[in-house]
């Protein structure tokens, strides 16, 4: 099945077949600890900065991830982009910085509509395997009592999967991203204020 990593202005093919999980891990942290713990909230009132972790090299409970096509391939990272969906109420989203430095944003973000959001960004040069702060926004909570978390898609369809672009050749011999919900599955969001 063919897919393509939506940019404005910017395309990757991408070929998408069944392979062994990787397992990345992308988490947002509310309290600055730049680690994901039960601490990670919503304000309920306030507006909370939000950093966007990314770690391409370790899964969730820390063991090394590697490329299964070719292990002595590295997961490295040329290009990402993260999705994140509001639930149990509505939110809105400040506009996002980027932490990484040599990526550049691609198109801007789709006008929230009280629940999502999506960036994407990409470098000229590959950066190595490790854990990046990708970037940062703040999420303040306008309804209700949501939690926020990261989504492999949003509906309908605003730019792509949450993915990361790697040399690492899991489809063949194409440069891809490596698509959340089908080659990595560890994440982790903010739960509801209050909780």
């Amino acid at each position: 099945m063919n897919a393509r990593l939506f940019l404005p202005g910017f395309a990757l093919v991408l070929l998408i077949l069944a392979s062994p999980a990787n397992a990345q891990y992308m988490f947002l942290d509310s309290n600055g600890d730049c680690t994901y713990t039960a601490a990670d909230k919503l304000h309920p009132v306030h507006p909370t900065t939000v950093d966007i972790w990314f770690d391409t090299a370790h899964n969730r409970d820390g063991s090394t991830t590697s490329c299964h096509s070719d292990p002595s391939t590295p997961l490295d990272m040329f290009s990402y982009v993260v999705n994140l969906k509001a639930t149990g109420g509505t939110v809105s989203y400040s506009a996002y910085t980027n932490r990484v430095s040599g990526m550049v944003q691609v198109g801007t973000p789709p006008s929230s509509d009280g629940t999502q959001f999506s960036t994407g960004l990409i470098t000229g040069t590959a950066l190595p395997p490790g854990r990046y702060l990708l970037g940062t926004l703040t999420i303040t909570v306008v309804t209700a009592s949501p939690s926020v978390q990261i989504v492999p898609l949003l509906t309908p369809p605003l730019v792509d999967y949450t993915a990361f672009g790697s040399h690492c050749d899991e489809h063949e011999d194409l440069s891809n991203s490596i698509i959340l919900g089908q080659d990595w599955f560890d994440v982790d969001g903010l739960v509801r204020p209050g909780r």
